[in-house]
């Protein structure tokens, strides 16, 4: 089999052109959309995925593949990095550093706090049921994933519905933290 170079992409691609460049199949792609393993957009009910996602995903498997240290790497302010990526190493690290008061756990997981702070259409971290389908829970009632698949620190799903315009009052809220 040739290369796929990554040249021949747009900027922007389908599933199609992201199953053919990851050489697999066009459902798991829709899967892997589905479940929030590759960032993408729907638009007119459609996905769309930047080109420059996927490819820093291999750059990031590559360097954790490398890293010797059980210990995540810091964060290095990137114009690269999704937002989503972003806050789920933001909030991923303030949870598991026990960084967030209760008051503010409950905050992320209100709608209308969510909405008002970050313009966000669903809350921000969802408490893990375990006596429910982790699946299930993780899907809006019109079925779609809107939670990354791994909870964290087995208690909270943290949405995965992040857009550029959010990254301003994101990291009003981050730095306004005591």
């Amino acid at each position: 089999m040739g290369k796929i170079k990554a040249e021949k992409y747009s900027d922007i691609m389908t599933p199609e052109e992201v199953a053919e460049f990851l050489r697999c199949s066009q459902n798991k792609v829709y899967k892997m959309l589905e479940d929030a393993e590759i960032p993408g957009v729907k638009i007119a009910g459609g996905w769309r995925i930047l080109k420059s996602n996927l490819l820093d995903m291999f750059k990031t498997a590559t360097a954790e593949d490398n890293e010797k240290s059980a210990t995540p790497p810091a964060y290095k302010p990137s114009t690269k990095v999704s937002l989503g990526s972003y806050v789920k190493d933001k909030i991923s690290g303030l949870i598991y550093n026990g960084k967030l008061t209760k008051q503010e756990l409950l905050n992320l997981a209100d709608f209308n706090y969510c909405k008002k702070v970050f313009y966000a259409n669903f809350p921000v971290i969802k408490v893990v049921n375990s006596s429910a389908d982790l699946s299930s829970q993780r899907k809006d009632a019109n079925g779609y994933s809107r939670y990354y698949k791994d909870p964290i620190a087995g208690k909270y799903l943290l949405s995965s519905q992040w857009y550029d315009t959010q990254r301003t009052v994101f990291d009003t809220w981050y730095n306004q933290l005591p």
